[in-house]
């Protein structure tokens, strides 16, 4: 039998330790690889979604642009001139600008006294239902319209709606006011 050197075995046990701690790194080198391509496949499509979002963003902003350009002008003019019409002609101007800022006479909405502003926001709302409804579901429905109104404007104000006939298929109004119309619900 033959003399084992000791120094020999703890080598080989030293190279075998070594091999297995490299099989270790290895496993997880590869899962780490594994990994990180799978992150990086992940962000590729997180990338690409988001290229396609910001296109759908940038058309969407065109289209917000287009639409601005093309529904304020309407607005600002069918607003003057109902305005104008409600106040027997105390409100020249109304102005939407494309961001849906408001002036009226070149002064802001919220510096009219209350009947005034009233009429302005009725204005507005009754060019939005023109302009934005296009005959789809055209009914405007006030509620009181008239509260801050004397009597002679609230009357300018219904004889105004009484021409919308045409262009609005509903106009239901609630008040304390008489109310010219087609047709009258009176409670109490």
């Amino acid at each position: 039998m033959s003399k084992i050197d000791t120094s020999e075995i703890e080598q080989l046990e030293f190279e075998k330790l070594h091999c297995l701690m490299y099989e270790t790194s290895l496993k997880n080198y590869n899962e780490n690889i594994k990994s990180y391509n799978e992150k990086l496949e992940k962000i590729k499509e997180l990338e690409d979604k988001l290229e396609e979002f910001s296109k759908e963003i940038e058309s969407l902003e065109k289209f917000k642009t287009q639409v601005k350009l093309q529904v304020t002008p309407s607005l600002t003019k069918i607003a003057t001139n109902l305005a104008r019409e409600m106040t027997d002609g105390e409100i020249t101007d109304v102005v939407i600008d494309e961001d849906f800022n408001i002036l009226v006479n070149n002064r802001e909405l919220r510096t009219f006294s209350g009947s005034e502003e009233a009429v302005a926001n009725l204005a507005i709302r009754l060019a939005l239902s023109c302009v934005l409804t296009r005959k789809v579901l055209n009914i405007f429905m006030g509620d009181e319209i008239d509260a801050a109104m004397d009597d002679d404007r609230a009357n300018r104000v219904c004889e105004s709606l009484i021409k919308l006939k045409n262009d609005i298929d509903q106009i239901i109004l609630i008040s304390h006011h008489p109310i010219i119309g087609d047709n009258e619900i009176k409670i109490g």
